[in-house]
């Protein structure tokens, strides 16, 4: 699925409801009960990013981030709209 959005030039993007620093140190709702280690989540992040085009922003709290997709939603929208 990633590599035929990838393809079809179709842009994905990760609204996160926290910072990189916070994920990567799992301080997020059931972080402590992951098994995957910070350093391995940022090399997913990192494999994400480089090989399929995925794009992650990195929001304080789910307030900046419903901000965030309602600002990326306005900005497609006005795009398709011209």
């Amino acid at each position: 699925m990633l590599l035929r959005a990838k393809k079809q030039k179709i842009e994905l993007v990760v609204v996160v409801e926290c910072s990189a620093e916070d994920f990567y140190a799992k301080k997020w709702s059931g972080g402590e009960r992951r098994k995957t280690s910070g350093k391995t989540l940022m090399k997913i992040i990192d494999t994400m990013y480089w090989k399929y085009g995925i794009e992650f922003i990195w929001c304080k709290n789910r307030r900046g981030a419903a901000r965030k997709v309602k600002e990326l939603l306005q900005n497609k929208e006005s795009k398709t709209n011209k």
